[in-house]
Formats: C-alpha cells, structure tokens, sequence
C-alpha cells in the first residue's frame, strides 16, 4: 500500500469550506452580562448555532454568546461537566454518561437535528488506498488490528449505528476487532484520506469533501459503503446545565429565538449564501493566516446543505433505544429516568 503525505493540515485546508459551513468561532457580544458559553461539534448538525454567531443573529437577538470549537467529543463533555461550558450540542449517548455515569446535572433542552429530508447524514467509508469496492471487501479485510479497523467513535450514537448496520449484515459484531477508537471526527477523515486506516464512519459534510475533493488525487478518494439506508441516526440534542437553565432563562429563552431565525433563514436561503457567509466569518479559529484564496474554490459543489427541522421534545422511545443499547455494552452504569434528565420549557412541540 502506497504511503500517503497528506497532513492534518492539509485536510483542514481541504475541508476548510465543509468545516467552516459549521460557522465555527468566537464571539462575545458587546453586553454585559457573561456570554453565554457553547460548544458544537464538527457536524452539519452545528450549522444553524454557527450561522446565528456568524450573522449576528445573537447579537441582534439582544444575546452575548461565545462559541467553543472543541473538536474532541470527550474534551467537549469534560467542559460541560466541568462547567466550563454552559451548553453544548450533543449526541443522546454523551449525555446520558455525564447525566448517569458522572452524576452531573445535565439536562436535554431540545432536539437540534435530524434528517427529514432523506438527504445522507452519515457514512462508512473505505480509504482509496485499501482498494476495497463494497461491503463484503470491506469485512475481507477487517483483522483486528486498528489499521485494518472501522475507526469510529466510540460510545456514542455512531457506535450504535454502526452496530446497527452490521447486525443488519449478519455480522456479529466484536468491537475488539471491527472497531478502532477516534475522538476527533477531523482526525478521523484526515486518517482515512491519507491511507493511515482502512475505514470510518464520518458525519457530513466530511464524508462528502473526503470522497469529493479536488485536492486529493482522484485514485485516492474514499469510497462511500452504506449511507446508514433504514438506519435513523438518533436525533441530535442540545444540552444544558441545570443551573444555567434555572439561572439564565431568559439568555436560553433569547438562544432558542435566535436559533430559530437562523433556521429559517438558512432554509429560506441559497446554499451558497450560506456556505460563503461561514467561510468568511470563521476561518480564523481553526485555520488562522489562511487567505480565502487558498480554499478550494468549489469545496462544497457536490453538498447539499440539508433542511433543518425546527428544535422539538426529544421523545422517550428515543432516549430509551440509546440507553438501552449502551446498558447492553455495560456502557451506562444505572437507569435514567427521563422526567428528570430534559427540561422543555423552551420548546412546545415533540
């Protein structure tokens, strides 16, 4: 196999458009009160709180915030818990450790994404370097060893997926020897475009700007395997801490405002608007000195920003199949009751 010099960096220059859609930054408006302190995760799930950021739609809505990029899932949770955060968008998994596991008082405030418009959410790529053509190569070449691996992250909602997926092959599934551990998403991709692993399972848009990238040498791209077809990605959520919901209702009150104009706005908006309003705003937190002139020119032709639902009460079936599932891994020490762990008084709807 063929070694790669692609570097971190690189992919970040790579993917800067799809990274950057996320609206990634830092800004504390001109109140004041303390910013309201988030934190969002490398998904296009994160789209709308980024846009609000970018385009001033907290500031307009009377509400300081300052956004956190935090690409690490783990170090992401450990601010919360910590209370070095106020809140964070999160998968339903990471929320029930924090609120079983660590005892912390944390509390569901809503639901933030999940597909309703059949666009891909998720998927299992094959590094271009493996030579692998479908699913049954893919499992040919699976030893055991974290090269040979689907690297994936671990406890959470995409490990519960990829369960789900490969149950639904037949495949009995032994985490010791399909799956190698990530925790940062973009590391993830940048391993899988430079043939340092056999495969992953990448959210969008990275998935898209790994297979489609005209900065990556076209025998190289990965290969999509599954788009997770009749697999529901459990909803994303957005998770606060107790005290800041009883402390600062009204700054939470002005972020649900604000991230429903962002919403709609974005729904209402053509894709490159958007795409280029982030680019603009954000490439200073994660890549800092890089001219716009040395982005891809066409980094996202091929993604198609997807509907956004508007935030709802996550149900308890949808709580109850995760913790269900992690309990089955022993991942999640106790029970939880679902009364105490969300908190709706934000949103009407379920």
């Amino acid at each position: 196999m063929k070694q790669s010099t692609f570097s971190r960096r690189t992919f970040l220059k790579a993917i800067a458009g799809g990274a950057t859609v996320l609206g990634w930054g830092f800004r504390v408006g001109g109140q004041d009160t303390a910013p309201l302190r988030l934190s969002i995760p490398p998904l296009q799930d994160s789209v709308p709180i980024g846009f609000a950021d970018t385009e001033g739609i907290f500031e307009e809505a009377g509400l300081a915030v300052e956004l956190v990029g935090i690409s690490s899932n783990r170090e992401r949770s450990s601010a919360l818990l910590s209370n070095n955060l106020d809140g964070v968008l999160s998968d339903i998994s990471t929320f029930l450790f924090g609120r079983v596991n660590a005892e912390a008082d944390i509390v569901i405030a809503s639901t933030c994404f999940e597909v309703v418009d059949g666009s891909r959410q998720n998927a299992l790529m094959a590094s271009g370097f493996f030579n692998v053509e479908d699913f049954e190569g893919l499992l040919q070449r699976i030893n055991g060893q974290p090269v040979n691996s689907i690297t994936v992250s671990r406890r959470t909602d995409f490990e519960l997926i990829t369960d789900e997926l490969l149950e639904s092959k037949g495949v009995a599934v032994d985490p010791d020897i399909f799956y190698a551990d990530t925790d940062d998403l973009v590391s993830a991709a940048t391993f899988l475009i430079g043939g340092s692993v056999l495969s992953a399972v990448l959210p969008e848009p990275l998935a898209i700007l790994s297979e489609r990238n005209e900065l990556i040498d076209e025998a190289f791209l990965s290969k999509s395997l599954s788009a997770f077809d009749n697999i529901v990605m459990p909803p994303s959520v957005m998770v606060f801490r107790r005290d800041v919901i009883e402390q600062r209702e009204a700054d939470v009150t002005l972020f649900y405002e604000a991230y429903v104009e962002a919403l709609n706005q974005i729904n209402s908006a053509a894709g490159d608007v958007v795409r280029e309003s982030a680019i603009t705003n954000s490439i200073q937190l994660f890549l800092p000195g890089l001219a716009r002139t040395e982005l891809p020119p066409d980094f996202a032709k091929d993604y198609n920003i997807p509907t956004f639902p508007q935030p709802r009460q996550l149900l308890a079936d949808e709580m109850l199949r995760v913790a269900d599932w992690a309990k089955s891994k022993d991942y999640l020490f106790a029970d939880v009751d679902f009364d105490t762990a969300v908190d709706f008084r934000f949103v009407t709807t379920s």
